[in-house]
């Protein structure tokens, strides 16, 4: 495992800076949709398991996708969508084939009618699969390899999915590449107890805080 030297545009990532509204404006007019983090005004669906919504940077995104390319059979799975910004951004980034779930029945019709735009707006050829589903108790894509996490849930909530995921990666070896932004420490310390999963790279904020980490298997 490694350290990778910290990207200049870090604070952008993490930041709601003046680069990144930008940004945000310049992706959401380029695929004609909406991933802003507020809804009608209002944060909205927050309870002891899940979180509420908050976007993914597109700064970052652009960094994961870049650092890590998309291979010609890759299958992401973002685990609790929102809006869709991580989903459009693995298909302009390369990825072809593209699942998640989320639970809030408000962004899931956000997002289905994101997807249709991105579609018609970019011509795009990806596959997108949207579930309206716990991820407690979702049912994995036998093809997927690369799933990614932006701190959605209470570490019960990774326990179940992760048990899920194991039990298929028994069935079905394969190599599996695990993104998390902004994870909390509750989530490596369970995950550098499985014999699994492996951390790849970590980039901190600061000694209590990581940006993101990368696990594979």
């Amino acid at each position: 495992m490694f350290h990778r030297d910290e990207p200049k545009n870090i604070n952008d990532m993490f930041a709601l800076s003046i680069n990144e509204i930008q940004k945000t404006e310049f992706y959401d007019t380029l695929f004609d949709v909406d991933t802003s983090a507020v809804v009608d005004g209002k944060e909205t669906f927050d309870n002891k398991l899940f979180y509420r919504y908050q976007a993914t940077n597109y700064s970052f995104l652009e960094y994961i996708f870049k650092i890590y390319p998309f291979e010609k059979e890759d299958h992401i799975m973002d685990v609790g969508f929102g809006k869709g910004r991580v989903l459009f951004m693995a298909s302009y980034l390369g990825c072809n084939k593209i699942s998640g779930c989320e639970i809030c029945e408000e962004y899931f019709r956000i997002t289905k009618r994101n997807v249709d735009k991105y579609l018609c707006q970019t011509k795009s050829k990806t596959i997108f699969t949207l579930l309206h589903e716990d991820a407690q108790k979702v049912k994995i894509d036998r093809t997927v390899n690369k799933l990614f996490f932006f701190n959605p849930f209470h570490l019960k909530v990774y326990i179940k999915f992760f048990g899920h995921l194991m039990e298929l990666l028994k069935q079905v070896q394969r190599k599996t590449t695990i993104f998390l932004f902004s994870p909390l420490p509750s989530t490596f310390l369970y995950l550098d107890k499985t014999t699994e999963f492996s951390l790849i790279e970590k980039i901190d904020i600061n000694d209590n805080h990581a940006l993101f980490a990368v696990y594979q298997n």
